[in-house]
């Protein structure tokens, strides 16, 4: 059995939805995988490898920035790289990158079919590669469909002393922003920074000010207020092609330089833009309520009775709003949610049936054949 260890430092969403890809793969080839938080011990770092003494190795990219992973430390040891700053590694490498194009270019197209004039971009507060790709594909979106495009990049205006600073000027320019807007920001750590400002300033959210993120963290995404519209990128895939990619090194030594690219989940829609021509907060609540429920189970009897108002009343006032059913809200939320589980192939189609709140697969093949036109194998193709 190979031994391959997985170095990263902190514990974030992305890192745990990697090993979600990399685990299954590597126990189909047979390979001990040993996740090791390099968090405040990289100093530590030759030490392990000589204990371990591993087949091979997959670097998550934020250790880039330790100046001790640019030497020669790994030696013949074969490495792959998940998401690394090609400006922060400098050398040629093998590894998977995140599309940051294609992800931003679907949150780009979400934002602007909210049908505003004017858009923007909030950067991650140093120079990132993901940063700038993900900004220049919405400016090119939007001035495609012929809207007003402002970006905040603190890097362009002096650096920022510390996040105080970054903060400071960040409040400055949304302020400054033409309402109403939609902003799109670099990830959900950044969105949260504007939602918090457009709290404290009064800019109402998402009538004033529709916010985005990106990497789709339930942890700060359902926490946040309001709740954060985002997407993620697919690190799941990452861990796999990760994998597949460490294989081919291991099995071919003169293969020292690959790099693969992943792209994107669909778009998660909450409250941060979920915005409706009337507003009432009976019907809003509803959404969130179908959004967060949908999949447990939940009837249009349940939505009525959250709404707090007879059924007749309730349907035709979510329809008037929102724009369809209940009925029609909740089927549209477990498709998601099965087109999301069925891209794992080691999913069921029974256990997907039951993830998306259906008694039985039979049910779940009709009611997806019907919605989508297509069958749950031809999808999962």
């Amino acid at each position: 059995m190979k031994t391959v260890l997985y170095f990263y430092d902190n514990t974030f969403a992305m890192v745990r939805r990697s090993l979600s890809g990399i685990l299954p793969e590597a126990k189909n080839l047979r390979w001990h995988v040993e996740p090791i938080d390099l968090t405040g011990r990289t100093h530590m770092l030759g030490r392990l490898l000589r204990f371990w003494n591993p087949d091979g190795i997959i670097v998550h990219g934020a250790l880039a920035r330790h100046a001790v992973f640019r030497s020669d430390i790994f030696g013949s040891i074969p490495v792959v790289w998940c998401d690394a700053d090609s400006s922060r590694l400098r050398s040629p490498h093998s590894g998977v990158l995140h599309d940051s194009r294609e992800t931003a270019r679907k949150m780009a197209r979400e934002l602007i079919g909210l049908g505003f004039d004017s858009y923007a971009y909030v950067g991650w507060f140093e120079r990132r590669d993901w940063s700038v790709e993900r900004e220049a594909v919405f400016r090119e979106e939007t001035a495609l469909a012929g809207k007003m495009f402002g970006a905040f990049n603190p890097w362009n205006r002096g650096r920022c002393a510390n996040i105080v600073d970054y903060l400071e000027k960040l409040e400055t320019f949304l302020l400054r922003l033409p309402r109403p807007c939609g902003v799109l920001a670099a990830n959900d750590a950044t969105a949260v920074y504007v939602l918090r400002i457009a709290e404290k300033s009064g800019i109402v959210v998402p009538d004033e000010m529709a916010v985005a993120g990106i990497d789709d963290d339930d942890l700060v995404c359902e926490n946040s207020v309001p709740t954060l519209t985002s997407i993620a990128p697919d690190f799941a895939r990452s861990g796999k092609l990760a994998v597949g990619l460490l294989a081919r090194r291991l099995s071919s030594p003169h293969i020292c330089h690959e790099i693969v690219s992943y792209g994107s989940t669909d778009v998660v829609r909450r409250q941060s833009t979920r915005r409706f021509a009337q507003k009432d907060i009976r019907v809003i609540k509803a959404v969130e309520y179908i959004r967060l429920n949908a999949c447990k189970g939940v009837g249009v009897a349940d939505v009525v009775r959250e709404m707090g108002v007879n059924p007749r009343t309730a349907e035709i006032r979510f329809k008037e709003i929102a724009g369809h059913s209940m009925r029609d809200e909740i089927l549209t939320v477990r498709i998601a949610r099965a087109k999301e589980m069925l891209a794992n192939p080691r999913n069921s189609v029974d256990a997907v049936a039951l993830a998306c709140g259906y008694s039985d697969a039979r049910t779940l093949r009709h009611v997806f054949r019907k919605h989508c036109g297509i069958s749950l194998r031809s999808c999962r193709r």
